[in-house]
């Protein structure tokens, strides 16, 4: 079985969240992101489902709060997403325009990593992890590990 790896490569770096739409009413996406913190999670969001780059002030207008932000903080998000890895930005005029590095999928899956990472026994948690998946989780699974297969990807 393959150990998944626990150091990261970038510095204050969790990389990597996806969940399919279907999970995010259970409450699972929200799960994930908060390793991100809860503003960085909402930015991430923003820039996930953005078909191109966004300004700060575009992710500002996106963003649904009870309580409005400054526009320097969610600069300064941003600016610590840069830092981070987790976002990539370029000049645009005087300002810079987001986008996300990692997409949701592989932030997720870098979590999971993580998580397997710190069991002594990442087969067994991920039994664990198989038996709490609904049919057509488990389906999907089945089919990903196939196509993984036939790609040559999957380690005897």
């Amino acid at each position: 079985m393959r150990r998944w790896r626990s150091d990261r490569r970038r510095a204050g770096s969790n990389l990597l969240c996806g969940i399919e739409q279907s999970h995010a009413e259970s409450g699972a996406e929200e799960e994930l992101l908060r390793s991100l913190g809860a503003l960085e999670g909402e930015i991430m969001r923003c820039l996930w489902s953005a078909p191109t780059s966004r300004s700060v002030r575009e992710v500002l207008e996106e963003l649904d709060r009870d309580k409005p932000l400054a526009y320097t903080t969610v600069m300064t998000v941003l600016e610590n997403l840069h830092r981070k890895g987790f976002v990539r930005r370029e000049k645009a005029g005087r300002a810079f325009r987001y986008t996300s590095t990692v997409t949701r999928e592989q932030h997720t899956a870098e979590l999971m990593g993580g998580v397997l990472a710190g069991t002594d026994d990442p087969g067994a948690a991920l039994l664990h992890f198989v038996r709490r998946m609904s049919p057509e989780e488990q389906s999907e699974l089945r089919a990903a590990l196939e196509r993984l297969g036939e790609s040559g990807g999957i380690e005897p």
